[in-house]
């Protein structure tokens, strides 16, 4: 395991030196061509490995901490400047770096991939976050109001290999995107030899439509609302705890498939497999999967996948994104950008922590 982390860090190395030396790729992850061309204190190395070291203490006591470790005190830059070059970094670069991160753990780890019947084990979660009360940001993201005030809120969703605990997406949206309508848009993201695991918020028939009418079917189980349909509130009121059946769409999901290019009509049903399962309280769940061969996924297979997802579901990495760094540089969009910035750069932090890397 040791040896393959190496692998894995070497391959980051790799990536990013890439970055550095190809002036053709750097333009991709900069603002201007000409940003990290000049050899000053901060060149785009140091600037990434401050951040990556995810600086929790006030911005001056870190770049002197920094500049310590690395045996140069008298190159000790002003937060100014820190911040200014910052600003020159894309936040799609540790978006990149962490897409290149996933691909070198399921490559390297190769058999030794943790899997659930063959397949890996995916988790869709999102969360509501308090981002830093800006009018650029407040306009972007939208606020959670009351009769007093309102409060900037974004939503991270990531999609998450629970077995291997390795957030293979994630990203940040407006508030008033909804998690399911998130997910439908970036089915891609799921890999093809996946099962997914939905909680009881995403169930829908576009849903479910969109995952088995990918060109290779994206695998699902989802825990439904006992009340989410009729076919649904039959089968908890009957006796039968393992069914298949179709279910067809309302004309809310047949507006919601034809943003996605899809025709439906009232009479096209999909199959679905419900099963019941009965929690040590009493209460009833219903599950609802595409996984239909009952000799391979039986009941109780099915039932003890859909109590794993409770103990594993993942927390979002950073459920309070703040941006508690000042400014010393008025560029408005930057504040906007530094969010982005942070985002990407936890869910490959969060990695490189788990497998100390680094250090917090």
């Amino acid at each position: 395991m040791v040896h393959t982390n190496v692998k894995i860090i070497e391959e980051l190395q790799s990536f990013l030196n890439v970055v550095l030396e190809d002036s053709e790729i750097r333009e991709l992850f900069t603002t201007n061509p000409t940003d990290f061309t000049r050899d000053r204190k901060l060149p785009l190395r140091k600037i990434i490995g401050m951040l990556i070291n995810l600086p929790k203490r006030s911005l001056s006591i870190e770049l002197q901490s920094f500049f310590e470790s690395l045996e140069q005190s008298a190159l000790c830059c002003t937060k100014g400047a820190f911040s200014l070059q910052r600003s020159k970094l894309k936040p799609i670069f540790f978006k990149a770096w962490n897409d290149f991160l996933v691909k070198s753990f399921y490559i390297f780890y190769g058999n030794d991939v943790k899997r659930w019947e063959g397949f890996r084990l995916m988790a869709v979660d999102g969360s509501n976050v308090s981002v830093v009360n800006k009018p650029e940001v407040l306009h972007h993201f939208g606020s959670a109001d009351n009769q007093f005030s309102g409060v900037p809120m974004a939503r991270v969703m990531q999609i998450h290999d629970v077995l291997n605990d390795l957030t293979i997406w994630g990203d940040i949206f407006p508030r008033k995107c909804s998690e399911n309508a998130i997910i439908a848009s970036h089915i891609r993201h799921l890999p093809e030899d996946s099962i997914t695991l939905f909680d009881r918020g995403y169930p829908s028939y576009s849903l479910m439509y969109l995952l088995a009418n990918e060109e290779r079917p994206r695998h699902f189980l989802m825990r439904c609302k006992t009340t989410f349909s009729n076919e649904v509130k039959k089968f908890v009121s009957g006796n039968q705890t393992d069914i298949i059946t179709t279910i067809y769409p309302s004309l809310e999901s047949i507006e919601r498939l034809k943003e996605h290019g899809y025709i439906v009509t009232r009479k096209t049903g999909i199959k679905i497999r419900m099963v019941k399962v009965r929690l040590a309280g009493g209460e009833i769940e219903v599950l609802l999967t595409d996984l239909y061969d009952n000799k391979i996924f039986t009941l109780k297979k099915i039932s003890n996948l859909y109590l794993c997802d409770g103990k594993l579901r993942p927390l979002i990495v950073n459920k309070r994104i703040s941006c508690k760094w000042k400014y010393s540089v008025g560029i408005e969009w930057c504040v906007l950008s530094k969010i982005m910035q942070q985002v990407y750069l936890l869910l490959i932090c969060k990695v490189l922590l788990k497998n100390n890397v680094i250090k917090r």
